[in-house]
């Protein structure tokens, strides 16, 4: 146990299932920069500007059977005259020996009819046992471009601060570069390709569908290429509730699975 929280410590900032963005973006590879709806509060922010109701979700992954590496997420939106706030929190632990919060609270709003930007403040607290807790802030920005009805540019910046500076503490949150777009191919067809980029020069590309069978039912499905991963997964839509449930493979460890729950009110 000792080892492997030895390897969280120094490998966590490789660990992108620390940011949980439910069950649909996960079932798509996580291309979901270019989404839209209440679990971009988890990928790219600005995916909120143009949502109506209020919606709260909530998420629960298990990493890897057998690991008890878990992240519980809670997503909350709600319009207003300046734009749609958004509140997230996520916790991702390893038993009761590592343990990273993350709480973000958003402003998202369309400055045109094509254009949406999101700004984010970020707390985050590392709790390592027998290592102490550290916090820090950060920020992130979001962007969206909508080229026609069917086609959308996304663009994120996790941390960008970290671009223009050299200080290092004993927490530092990675700074990534996140682009992507989604296109609809057909009323029953969605297709969503993301990039991610940091500062270590790690990147990855991902692709992802969605499949609508009768408007109520989603299959999905995707891959990653950093690591080789599959995913799949599915959801249903009733009036005001949505669940989704979705899995991935890794090569190494195994297959790991998340459920989603949506209410719009």
């Amino acid at each position: 146990m000792r080892f492997l929280v030895l390897f969280l410590i120094l490998f966590a900032e490789k660990l992108n299932a620390q940011i949980n963005s439910g069950a649909r973006s996960m079932a798509m590879a996580n291309a979901a920069t270019a989404l839209n709806d209440v679990y971009s509060l988890g990928s790219n922010q600005a995916g909120i500007a143009s949502l109506k109701r209020s919606e709260l979700a909530f998420a629960f992954q298990e990493h890897n059977y057998s690991t008890n590496v878990r992240s519980i997420a809670a997503f909350l939106v709600f319009p207003s005259n300046i734009g749609v706030f958004g509140l997230y929190a996520n916790n991702y632990s390893l038993s009761q020996n590592f343990n990273e919060l993350r709480t973000g609270l958003t402003l998202s709003r369309l400055l045109t009819s094509k254009l949406a930007i999101s700004g984010t403040l970020n707390y985050n607290q590392l709790s390592i046992s027998d290592y102490g807790i550290n916090r820090t802030l950060s920020f992130d920005l979001g962007f969206q471009y909508r080229l026609s009805e069917d086609w959308v540019l996304g663009v994120h910046l996790n941390n960008p601060a970290a671009y223009v500076t050299v200080k290092k503490s004993s927490y530092n949150v990675p700074a990534q570069i996140r682009l992507g777009t989604s296109y609809v191919l057909s009323d029953q067809i969605l297709l969503a390709i993301d990039s991610e980029y940091d500062l270590d020069d790690y990147f990855d590309f991902r692709f992802g569908l969605e499949y609508s069978i009768i408007n109520r039912v989603n299959l999905r499905g995707g891959t990653s290429l950093l690591p080789f991963k599959q995913y799949m997964g599915a959801g249903i839509d009733f009036n005001k509730i949505s669940v989704d449930a979705a899995s991935s493979f890794h090569p190494q460890l195994g297959i790991s699975s998340q459920l989603s729950l949506n209410y719009a009110f």
